[in-house]
């Protein structure tokens, strides 16, 4: 995550669950929705780009990955950004 360009320009956090099949990606701070806060505007609805963009990176390092959005713009906690949840899902055993 951390060699992804948003890295370079947005503060972001990840967090390993204790299990180790869990991680979280959080967003701390986003420089699009900020500077669109200090124009006077409203959020961008990010869900869906974060959706296609999300899962597809994790489906493209491990078929197995299945991806959660914990929360994103406009339906945020207030101060929050983006918070997502990549699972590693055991494969079927035949």
């Amino acid at each position: 995550m951390g060699l992804r360009f948003y890295s370079l320009i947005n503060r972001q956090r990840v967090e390993w669950s204790d299990d180790w099949h869990r991680l979280f990606f959080f967003m701390d701070m986003c420089r699009v929705q900020q500077t669109r806060k200090d124009k006077g505007l409203p959020d961008f609805p990010c869900k869906s780009v974060g959706v296609v963009e999300f899962e597809t990176f994790a489906r493209t390092i491990d078929p197995h990955i299945r991806t959660t959005c914990l929360h994103c713009p406009p339906e945020a906690p207030d101060g929050k950004y983006c918070g997502w949840e990549f699972r590693l899902e055991s494969p079927a055993i035949a």
